[in-house]
C-alpha cells in the first residue's frame, strides 16, 4: 500500500511540474492576438478560444472590456488541468503585454505578480506568507492521518481562509470527496469534511469549542471553563511549590 501512495505522489508531482514548467517561459510574457483573433468562437464560444496541450493541459483565452480598467481592451488566459488544484491566470495589456499572473489552488491564491506596460514587475504578493503552514504541509498531513491526497480534486477539494473576526483567524477547510470510475468517467460525491486550524495543524471541531467555552466549575463566585479551570489549578500547584511551607493551601481553601 505504502508503495501505491509514493508511486501516486511522484505522478502527481510530475503533473503539477509539468504544468507549472509549461508556462514558465519566455512565451507566457506576452498574448499572440492574431492568433486569438483567428480562432476565437470556432469552439462555439462566444470572444473564446479553448485548446488543449499533448498532456491534457486546458487552455482558455478571452478577451474582455471592464468598467473597473476604464474600458480598456485586455486578454486573458487560464491554464488548469483535470484534477489538479493548480490553476494559473495570465492577463494581458491590450498590445499584448503581461499585465498579472495569478496562481490559485482552487479558489485560494497562492501568488499575484503584477507587471507595468514595459514588463517589469511592480508588485508581488506570496499568500503562502500569510500562513503557517502551507497546502502542501497540509497534503503531507492529510495522507497521514486520512490517506487523503488534497492534491487529486477526485479525493479531497481543499480551501484556506483568514478571517480576524473568526473563532480560529486563519485554517484550511477541507472537503473530503468520494470517486468512482464508472465506463471511463469520473462521478464524485461528496463524502466528510473537517477543518484544520493553521495555528497548530490540529483537526478543529465546533463541539471541542463550544465544550471548551462552556462553565466547567464555580470557584468563589468566578465561573470558568474547563480550559480557565485547569490553567487555574496549575497555577495553585505551581504557587504551591513555591510555598509549600508557607500554610498556602490553607490560605488558599480558608472560608471568608
Amino acid at each position: 500500500m505504502r508503495k501505491v501512495i509514493v508511486i501516486l505522489l511522484l505522478v502527481i508531482l510530475f503533473v503539477n511540474n509539468s504544468l507549472g514548467q509549461e508556462y514558465q517561459e519566455d512565451s507566457i510574457k506576452t498574448f499572440d492576438i492574431k492568433k486569438f483573433e483567428e480562432n476565437k468562437g470556432k469552439q462555439g464560444y462566444l470572444n473564446e478560444y479553448h485548446y488543449k496541450l499533448n498532456d491534457g493541459t486546458e487552455i482558455r483565452e478571452y478577451s474582455h472590456q471592464t468598467a473597473s480598467n476604464n474600458y480598456e481592451l485586455k486578454y486573458q488566459r487560464e491554464i488548469s488541468k483535470e484534477f489538479i488544484p493548480i490553476k494559473f491566470t495570465y492577463l494581458y495589456y491590450n498590445n499584448g503585454f503581461l499585465n498579472a499572473e495569478v496562481k490559485e489552488f482552487n479558489n485560494s491564491d497562492l501568488e499575484i505578480k503584477e507587471y507595468d506596460k514595459n514588463n517589469t514587475i511592480i508588485k508581488e504578493i506570496n499568500f503562502d506568507k500569510d500562513f503557517k503552514y502551507s497546502f502542501e504541509d497540509i497534503r503531507e498531513l492529510l495522507m497521514k492521518m486520512k490517506n487523503v491526497d488534497i492534491y487529486d480534486t477526485r479525493q479531497a477539494v481543499a480551501l484556506r481562509h483568514s478571517n480576524p473576526n473568526a473563532v480560529i483567524k486563519k485554517y484550511y477547510q477541507i472537503h473530503v470527496i468520494k470517486s468512482n470510475l464508472i465506463d471511463g468517467k469520473w462521478y464524485s460525491s461528496p463524502d466528510y469534511s473537517l477543518i484544520i486550524d493553521d495555528s497548530n495543524v490540529k483537526e478543529w471541531s465546533p463541539e471541542q469549542h463550544a465544550e471548551s467555552k462552556s462553565y466547567y466549575k464555580t470557584y468563589q463566585g468566578k465561573d470558568y471553563t474547563k480550559k480557565e479551570w485547569e490553567a487555574f489549578e496549575k497555577e495553585w500547584y505551581e504557587d504551591y511549590k513555591k510555598n509549600k511551607n508557607k500554610g498556602f493551601w490553607d490560605d488558599i481553601f480558608k472560608r471568608p
